[in-house]
Parts: C-alpha cells; sequence; structure tokens
C-alpha cells in the first residue's frame, strides 16, 4: 500500500510541476539575496498564492497560509532573482512545526524553460502527502535527461513532528548532490551519486524555489507559520 501511495505521489508530483506558474511582481529581500513572491492561481495544489502570505521580520523569513473568505487557503511562494550554481546551499529554520498532513513545505531549484519541466530539479520536502503512513522528510532529484521525465529518484526519512532548530543542506556538485537535515533530534544525509551522472545531475544555473502549499481537500490543523531564519550560498571553488 505504500508503495502504491509513493507512485501515486510521484505521478501528482510530475503533473503538479509540468504546468507553469505565473510570477508576481512584488520583491523581498531575505539574506542578501532579492526574492519574487508569487500571486495568483496555480499549481502546485492548484492553489493560490499571494504575496501577503510572506514576510521578512527581524532578519527571519516568515512562510505562512491562511484562509480567505472569497478565494480559500491562501499558500505562499518565493522564487529568487539570482541565478545559481554548483555550491552548497544552507537553510537554518526555527523549527519545522507540527502541521497537516495534507501540507507541504518545500524547498527546491527548477528551471525556467517550459521544456524542462520535469527535470533538472533538486528538491528537499516536508509533507506527509495526504497519508500519516509516508515518512515526512524527502530528498528528490527530477533528472537533467528529458528522456527520464517525471521519474524522481527519491530518499524518504522520519522527521518528528515540532522539530527545532532544523539544518538543511544541499551540496550540489558536477557528480553528485549531497542532502542532509539536521537538528538536536535528526542526523540524516543521502547522497545520490549515479554513474551516469552527466544525464542525471542538472548542470545549468537555477533559480531557487521556496513554498508552503496544500493538496486538494480539507485540513484538519490550522496551518502555523514557517520560520526560516538564515540562508547561506557557498559557491564551488573552481580552482
Amino acid at each position: 500500500m505504500l508503495n502504491h501511495s509513493i507512485s501515486k505521489i510521484t505521478f501528482y508530483l510530475f503533473l503538479i510541476f509540468t504546468v507553469p506558474i505565473v510570477f508576481a511582481a512584488d520583491e523581498l529581500t531575505f539574506a542578501g539575496y532579492g526574492w519574487i513572491t508569487r500571486n495568483g492561481n496555480g499549481q502546485p495544489g492548484p492553489n493560490n498564492f499571494s504575496s501577503s502570505r510572506v514576510r521578512v521580520e527581524n532578519d527571519s523569513l516568515i512562510m505562512s497560509m491562511s484562509k480567505d473568505k472569497v478565494v480559500g487557503w491562501l499558500c505562499s511562494e518565493i522564487i529568487s532573482t539570482s541565478y545559481f550554481h554548483f555550491g552548497e546551499f544552507i537553510f537554518e529554520l526555527e523549527a519545522l512545526p507540527t502541521f497537516d498532513k495534507k501540507l507541504v513545505f518545500g524547498i527546491f531549484t527548477f528551471p525556467d524553460k517550459s521544456d524542462e519541466d520535469g527535470t533538472n530539479e533538486i528538491d528537499i520536502e516536508f509533507s506527509h502527502w495526504g497519508s500519516l503512513a509516508i515518512p515526512r522528510g524527502n530528498f528528490g532529484l527530477f533528472r537533467k535527461d528529458k528522456d527520464l521525465r517525471g521519474k524522481p529518484v527519491r530518499f524518504r526519512f522520519d522527521v518528528p513532528e515540532m522539530t527545532e532548530r532544523v539544518v538543511v543542506k544541499i551540496l550540489w556538485l558536477p557528480h553528485s548532490i549531497k542532502y542532509s537535515v539536521k537538528s538536536p533530534h535528526i542526523n540524516v544525509e543521502w547522497v545520490y551519486s549515479p554513474q551516469n551522472y552527466k544525464d542525471s545531475i542538472p548542470n545549468l544555473p537555477q533559480r531557487l524555489h521556496l513554498n508552503y502549499w496544500k493538496m486538494p481537500g480539507d485540513i484538519l490543523m490550522s496551518p502555523p507559520d514557517v520560520k526560516v531564519t538564515s540562508f547561506k550560498y557557498f559557491p564551488l571553488d573552481k580552482d
């Protein structure tokens, strides 16, 4: 049953990331970088996204979700104005709070070109994907080769509810990707290092996204804020 659920989720993720995203003109600054805040309806979900659900407070990024009487739930997403390439990405979160099994918090790279949708995407996501039987943590990669479109590689892991002081890292190298999530109660690492890395590992600069959204259907818990206290990027030393 779990494998069946995961295969359905993989198909769902492929669909949501092959639909064009509408970007908004609103921008903010966080951790020294510019970010576009998303407005409008669209995937994933589909959901309504609003710049009103994102703010920077005391140098921390606050991503939230709220219910509007007219349009329903308002979700949040930001997209970097900068392009990032090989290197290390480090995010510090005040906590991964307990949230409904249908809510998703994601950190990922994403290609700009529409013909590359479903490829070249490096993911770290936190969600039960609608079923508490599915571990809340997920490392993933939608690979570079378009023949592998919609066939991600994934590593799932348990994340305790209300986990505090979380450090999320992605080390993106030309031949491998190393993922890690650490806190006082978690220490998880996964290295994806395929032999055919030229067909699998993204090799072009990409924008960075953070989003907080809901799957279709009702949710039973009021969505808590997700607070990102810092972000650092260290480009790969080409020497």
